[in-house]
């Protein structure tokens, strides 16, 4: 969803179109006014609805009187030249196994413009889909410190997460207690739940952040003794260009995942 804004909305009379003809349909727009109310005051609040969802034109529908009401309806647009907001929003991620130090590609995830994940490429590769789910959106910072879907919390005085809570089907899963030990670090212990578990697992995931606040690196300790470091690369543009996931053993880093990420841009839509 673009941006809301401020700025005036032009209105595309019925059955005519922008001279401009490189836009995208955002979304149906309606009002219903009292007949003997002036037209402004319902194209205004039409406006308003337009500026909320980001829009830079109403494509105007004729009005249509029923018995006690008039309906103002329309479609909002927005300019080709006014979307590189959408250069922010994830597209792909191109998953790599690694195997003896040598990638193959093992699947592709394509996300939607609420960052939710609407097909993996190939769909039945069950190898692969676990190696994402187990090792790498599980532990992803965006999953545990972001994501609103399916998630509650509670924030400090300060403003800040202390515990996120994720439910499936309603019932309580995942807990996230969150602590900030030091200025450039976020500390996340994950206490999981369900009939599945004897005992509760926890999991314990180390968040360094830079200067900007990006996470640039995390540390994973998992309940069943496995550890992983994973590394975090960004673009000119400060977006998230690439991860590296290390399994640690003997101390030592071994190269077990990687990903490279790709963003929608204008012509996506055209």
């Amino acid at each position: 969803m673009p941006p809301s804004h401020q700025r005036a909305i032009e209105l595309i009379q019925a059955g005519t179109l922008p001279t401009d003809t490189a836009f995208v349909r955002l979304v149906k727009l309606e009002v219903k006014g009292r007949p003997d109310m002036p037209d402004s005051i319902w194209l205004n609040r039409l406006k308003e609805k337009a500026q909320a969802e980001g829009a830079d034109a109403i494509l105007l529908e004729p009005k249509r009187r029923e018995s006690k009401t008039t309906l103002y309806a329309g479609t909002a647009i927005r300019y080709k030249n006014h979307l590189g907001y959408v250069r922010a929003y994830l597209k792909w991620q191109k998953v790599y196994s690694i195997t003896a130090g040598i990638p193959t590609h093992a699947l592709t995830v394509a996300y939607d413009f609420d960052r939710y994940i609407w097909k993996v490429i190939p769909e039945k590769m069950k190898d692969a889909d676990t190696l994402f789910y187990e090792f790498e959106d599980r532990y992803s910072p965006y999953h545990l410190l972001e994501e609103k879907n399916n998630w509650t919390h509670r924030t400090d005085k300060s403003g800040r997460d202390v515990m996120r809570n994720y439910f499936v089907n309603g019932s309580l899963v995942k807990k996230c207690i969150i602590s900030y030990p030091e200025k450039d670090l976020i500390r996340v212990t994950i206490n999981y739940y369900g009939a599945m578990f004897e005992v509760s697992p926890v999991d314990v995931v180390i968040f360094r952040i830079n200067e900007k606040k990006q996470i640039v690196e995390s540390l994973i300790g998992r309940s069943d003794g496995m550890f992983f470091k994973e590394y975090f690369k960004y673009d000119d543009i400060d977006r998230l260009a690439s991860t590296t996931l290390f399994r640690i053993n003997k101390q030592k880093e071994e190269l077990f995942l990687a990903s490279q990420y790709e963003y929608f841009t204008p012509e996506d839509f055209f």
